[in-house]
């Protein structure tokens, strides 16, 4: 690779590690940096020397194609041949996000709420408090979507349980699944949303999957279309909704309504009738929902929505050990037995690793002695200043046919003798 400022590139000062120095409230300036820097990416893909790349090298140059090709689109003027770029009004699917942590992604809880990172998916158990797994996985992507995951944190339950869930998991599939596995899903189905604000949702029109048509709130009534690829199919109400009075309430398309029909249409309307109607199922995802909800403010308690690490597997790791952390402290709460306090438990641990590092320190052919452990005092100690005849004599008490410890002038320093009380 070429070491110092190259020719080609010169949109940017790419040793200052600051922004470029342009007016950024000018959307001119703006459009015009976003060509040049563009330009800049091109030229010196262009110009690589061709020769091996090591895996770090070859990682920098796949992502800086990456980035400079994913969200730019030849200019609106521009004949796509005069290399004039400009910022694209999509988003691809599965877009680079940061070059620090190119596995990060794209998250939408929903419509108003977005943010870059991973998903973090859990399986707790609400009656104990304890976490049974978790899992995280990148933010986009079908392979990640709630529903699918959740098939791997219940892959491992032998008896039937009662699976609660918020609407993320309670797709058609996933609820088939689950009752092919003899569990009782209590999850929350998604309201239908209407076409027009204020107007007809899908629980207006009344299908028949059976005899294969749909009827509206007027009163028409129409066949459904052949299976799509995924397996949903259509009901066109085109030329009846052109004198229809409820128009205005039903769709805004200039050529009718096209009512769509889910694959699971039949076990989600039974799911959304449920959750509406059942006083049972509203009263268990009432009492259960809350410790669901406790558990998730702890994972994330403290800073630790945010995770430490880059990449999904240090991360996966990451949740997994500060799940396990949260069951460790919810089991301690949980036992009905005093435990050591945490200095004692800190300072046995600390005592008995100490010679078990020291030998794993020690090398090969070293021949030093391993220190003595110290031995510990089985004899009670008592010191009184004057000794025991001075202690008697001055009227403090004295405990006979104990041995006390002290040091008379006479002694030397660091030498002990032992003194019995004198019979009175």
């Amino acid at each position: 690779m070429p070491s110092g400022p190259l020719p080609w590139c010169t949109a940017h000062d790419y040793t200052d590690p600051g922004k470029p120095k342009i007016a950024w409230n000018d959307e001119r300036a703006r459009a015009d940096l976003v060509d040049v820097l563009v330009r800049d990416a091109l030229n010196l893909l262009g110009r690589l020397p061709e020769q091996e790349l090591g895996e770090a090298a070859a990682n920098a140059v796949g992502l800086l194609a990456l980035v400079a090709g994913q969200d730019v689109e030849p200019a609106d003027d521009s004949d796509s041949r005069d290399g004039r770029w400009q910022i694209a009004r999509r988003t691809v699917y599965d877009r680079t996000v940061s070059t620090v942590d190119p596995e990060a992604r794209h998250i939408h809880k929903n419509r108003t709420r977005h943010q870059e990172g991973y998903r973090a998916h859990v399986a707790f158990e609400p009656e104990t408090g304890l976490f049974t797994d978790v899992a995280l996985t990148a933010g986009s992507g079908a392979g990640n979507h709630e529903a699918t995951v959740a098939r791997d944190l219940l892959a491992e339950e032998e008896l039937p349980v009662t699976v609660l869930g918020d609407s993320a998991y309670g797709t058609g599939d996933r609820r088939e699944h689950l009752q092919a596995q003899c569990h009782d899903p209590v999850l929350k189905s998604p309201p239908p949303k209407p076409a027009v604000p204020g107007g007809f949702t899908a629980d207006d029109f009344t299908v028949d999957t059976e005899q294969g048509q749909v009827t509206c709130p007027t009163g028409h009534t129409v066949p459904l279309g052949r299976t799509q690829a995924n397996g949903a199919r259509q009901a066109q109400f085109k030329k009846l909704c052109a004198t229809c009075p409820l128009k205005d309430r039903c769709t805004r398309s200039k050529t009718g309504r096209n009512f769509a029909v889910h694959a699971r249409y039949d076990l989600l309307k039974a799911a959304r009738d449920q959750a509406a109607t059942s006083q049972d199922w509203q009263a268990e995802y009432r009492r259960w929902r809350p410790p669901v909800e406790r558990a998730i403010a702890w994972l994330v308690a403290k800073g630790n929505r945010r995770v430490p690490y880059r990449g999904v597997i240090e991360n996966d790791t990451w949740l997994h050990h500060r799940a396990a952390a949260l069951n460790l402290r919810r089991l301690l709460n949980l036992s009905p037995r005093p435990l050591a306090p945490p200095a004692r438990l800190r300072h046995r641990v600390r005592r008995h690793l100490r010679p078990l590092v020291r030998e794993t320190r020690r090398e090969p052919g070293d021949r030093r002695r391993p220190r003595r452990p110290r031995q510990r005092r089985t004899r009670p100690r008592t010191r009184h200043r004057d000794g025991p005849v001075g202690a008697a004599a001055a009227g403090r008490p004295t405990t006979p046919g104990c041995a006390d410890w002290s040091r008379p002038r006479s002694t030397p320093a660091g030498r002990r003798r032992c003194a019995t009380p004198s019979p009175s």
